[in-house]
């Protein structure tokens, strides 16, 4: 029977991966740049049509 602590937990667990390394932060500024691209798309179509009479 294995002992636990004061937090019902055995004290000799170990905690799971959260599944980070160093490929994280590429895969972020990536995800921003698409996204800041899109924004950026969005915002000229916009104007433009709206510039063009609305169509």
């Amino acid at each position: 029977m294995p002992t636990h602590d004061r937090t019902g937990q055995s004290p000799n667990t170990e905690l799971a991966e959260t599944g980070g390394d160093s490929t994280t932060p590429y895969i972020a500024i990536a995800g921003a740049a698409v996204l800041s691209i899109g924004a950026t798309a969005v915002f000229a179509l916009g104007r433009r049509r709206s510039a063009a009479g609305g169509r």
